[in-house]
């Protein structure tokens, strides 16, 4: 039978039949830049009503019309679940509120997602898989995990996929980490240690193992779980027990999800496992489990009590340096230091770009063993430390201010006043505008150094012997802008108040007027008075005939205060005065302002 052609199929086989050389007809590259002049105005056109939108729900917020931010994003959201574009136009519109929020507004933004998410709830299973993933990696950017996490117990198995499972488990952690540290900021109640019930913790359906759970069941289902998921869900589950708990020396309550998956645990598995028996104060069994991995498998113990022996990765520097605490109490350098000698190998890997590192772990490993070292009086060991993994190099762009301050107080210690003045000085040299304004420096720590070296110079030394380096010291700290305290003018009254118990007369006097002067500029520069401060106040403002002043400031001081601290507040002012040789008639005169 004769082959049936058509002119479509003539004219496909002639054009295919012609030279690849040939230049394209007029008419056909024409057509091509018709198609993309127009995409290109249908791209600028896009990116203009996102703009329109991030911008409209920024003012509305600005504005307070929380109602009308809601109501522009959940439409931008119906039109995206339902519209035939994968592109996700309201993941655009977060990314772009992102940059136009700042300043603590990234709450506003996660309520008012929540709120346009909960509108379209019955929807949200419409959403396509690359959807989904674009719009949780945006929500997540944005500080906005209770959205994540919400879009994650809606997530079903058409719509789930590795990278938005994966995001949705990090914004259950990053949920429970706040909620843990709201809690240690108003304090725990102590009981007894008990051990951890099992049956109860595998029973237990706290809101984050449930979403950690559902995600996993999800990924299985459809052949896309691994280790980094299931060494996730392992962390929320570990981090629900009870913090006063103690764990039970059993690997195979924690592997239990690995191997009903038959997935090997990778690395950061091991390493949350070892860390959570740190945190329940399990340092032997956390370390059993380390020299364990070192041979690359672990002992588990089934419940017929058969041993079985489960290939496990070997440890890294991250599982290593878990462990340094525990080696720097039991005074055991050795491995501590070759461990710090392989990270800075590694940190030189990570500048060639030939490896990558997680951040911070050198320099906090640096600090806990400058730290361990000065506590043992071993200073000298301490800076040779802080000399080669701490400083400014090629690699560490700035140096470890927390490991200095440590080496500086281990020096003031140890009375060497001259060397701690020059570590001072180096950190406040590394002090940069950008470090502070962007939190990677704290000036407390300057502040807490300055003060113990200030307390050291003047504390039962000679008049003079010191002078020039406390001069220094506040040339350094003015010069720099390290803050004073309330604790840096305490030092300073003190030593003041000493001079004039001790030299009496017209020093006295001298001692006094200066305090006054101290006073005022403390109070220019808006730093608080305590208790401390009004016992060397108090006695100076007497002498100079400020009755006016002490009124005042003792006054206010005990306002609203319960009996018995103004009872105490009494007993070290009546102290006080007596130092400085004031009458009974001024003790007495002082007593009836705190009545």
């Amino acid at each position: 039978m004769p082959e049936m052609t058509s002119p479509f199929t003539t004219a496909v086989s002639l054009s295919l039949d012609c030279d690849a050389n040939q230049d394209d007809s007029p008419v056909l590259q024409q057509h091509q830049q018709t198609l993309s002049k127009e995409g290109k105005l249908a791209r600028v056109e896009q990116k203009r009503r996102i703009e329109e939108a991030a911008t409209g729900i920024s003012e509305y917020l600005s504005d307070n019309r929380y109602i009308l931010a809601v109501d522009v994003l959940a439409d931008l959201l119906q039109k995206d679940i339902f519209g035939s574009n994968e592109y996700m136009q309201t993941s655009a519109v977060v990314r772009q509120l992102t940059k136009l929020l700042r300043n603590g507004d990234n709450g506003r933004l996660s309520s008012v997602c929540l709120e346009a998410i909960g509108r379209n709830r019955s929807f949200l299973s419409f959403l396509t898989q690359a959807k989904t993933g674009s719009f949780v990696r945006e929500l997540y950017c944005a500080y906005c995990y209770d959205c994540v996490v919400y879009l994650g117990e809606h997530m079903t198995a058409d719509n789930v996929g590795a990278k938005s499972a994966r995001t949705v488990l990090m914004a259950v952690r990053k949920q429970q980490v706040g909620k843990q540290q709201r809690m240690h900021s108003f304090g725990q109640i102590k009981r007894k240690r008990q051990i951890m019930n099992v049956e109860e913790y595998l029973a237990g359906q706290c809101q984050y193992r449930v979403v950690a759970q559902h995600m996993v069941r999800l990924l299985a289902g459809r052949g896309m779980l691994n280790s980094g998921h299931l060494g996730k869900q392992l962390e929320i589950d570990l981090s629900s027990v009870d913090p006063q708990a103690i764990l039970p020396h059993n690997l195979l309550l924690w592997l239990r999800g690995f191997r009903k998956h038959k997935i090997k645990p990778d690395i950061s598995t091991m390493t949350v496992i070892i860390n959570m028996y740190l945190q329940h104060g399990d340092s032997a069994f956390a370390t059993w489990i380390y020299r364990q991995m070192a041979g690359g498998s672990v002992l588990v113990t089934h419940q017929d009590y058969s041993v079985e022996r489960v290939d496990v990765p070997t440890p890294n520097a991250v599982t290593e340096a878990l462990l340094a605490d525990v080696w720097i109490k039991h005074g055991d350098f050795d491995p501590v230091i070759r461990l710090l000698l392989q990270l800075k190998q590694k940190q030189h890997q990570v500048a060639a770009g030939e490896e990558k590192q997680p951040s911070g772990v050198l320099e906090r490993l640096v600090t806990r063993t400058v730290a361990g070292l000065v506590d043992r009086g071993r200073i000298d060991e301490a800076e040779t430390i802080w000399k080669r993994y701490g400083q400014q190099n090629d690699t560490q762009k700035n140096p470890n201010i927390r490991a200095l301050v440590k080496l500086s107080l281990g020096h003031i210690r140890a009375s060497n006043l001259n060397r701690a003045f020059g570590l001072f000085q180096d950190a406040c040299q590394s002090i940069s505008r950008d470090d502070v304004a962007t939190g990677h420096v704290c000036m407390l720590h300057f502040t807490s150094l300055f003060n113990s070296l200030l307390h050291a110079l003047l504390r039962h030394s000679p008049r003079q012997k010191h002078a020039g380096l406390v001069h220094a010291c506040f040339s350094a700290a003015q010069m720099y802008g390290v803050p004073f305290n309330t604790t840096t003018y305490n030092i300073m009254f003190a030593r003041l108040a000493r001079i004039a118990r001790t030299d009496g007369g017209g020093r006295r006097k001298m001692a006094a007027e200066a305090i006054t002067k101290l006073y005022k500029h403390m109070v220019d520069h808006d730093v608080g008075v305590d208790d401390m401060t009004l016992c060397h106040l108090v006695p100076a403002w007497m002498v100079v005939g400020q009755e006016e002043l002490v009124r005042i400031n003792l006054e206010w001081h005990i306002s609203g205060r319960n009996k018995a601290k103004i009872d105490q507040l009494k007993r070290h002012l009546h102290h006080h005065l007596e130092h400085w040789g004031l009458d009974e008639t001024a003790i007495k005169h002082v007593a009836q302002f705190l009545e």
